[in-house]
């Protein structure tokens, strides 16, 4: 009779354990996604875009350039835009990628993506010459361009 009970216990663990670490469960809760272009100083003087995006598609733009900052503010996505900017980042498995090892080429920036949850963090740099080699970074990359061009009536240079 206690095995059964333990058992019990051991598959409803099993069972709770697994959901809350299935991607699935990050979709459903409160997350937030960052993103910066690097190059603040860069040589050409194009700047870093950065822009960060919650769960409810609240999307703030900031451009830097060299000691320059400049804020274009939080807008509203809309609902499709915010759907679709979370497919792009989903399927960029940001999760699941690494960090670049190598050194940087001269003159090459180096992305930052930040995928948070209630639960964890998980950031990694990749130099531009590497994520342009995945399609998937380089499609959510796009997506992010144009949202910036929409809304900050600017045209990046993320890539």
């Amino acid at each position: 009779m206690q095995t059964t009970a333990l058992s019990s216990v051991l598959l409803i663990l099993a069972i709770a354990v697994g959901t809350s670490c299935t991607p699935q469960s990050r979709s459903s809760g409160n997350q937030a996604f960052e993103f910066s272009s690097g190059g603040a100083y860069h040589i050409q003087e194009l700047g870093e875009w950065q822009v960060k995006l919650d769960s409810a598609g609240a999307f703030s733009i900031t451009h830097i350039v060299g000691d320059e900052v400049k804020e274009y503010g939080t807008f509203s996505l809309t609902e499709g835009e915010n759907s679709e900017t979370w497919q792009l980042i989903r399927g960029a498995n940001i999760e699941g990628l690494a960090s670049s090892q190598r050194p940087g080429v001269p003159d090459e920036v180096q992305y930052t993506f930040v995928l948070a949850d209630d639960a964890q963090i998980h950031s990694v740099e990749i130099w531009i010459g590497d994520a342009r080699e995945n399609d998937r970074i380089v499609a959510l990359v796009d997506g992010l361009a144009a949202l910036i061009e929409t809304y900050a009536k600017q045209k990046p240079v993320l890539n």
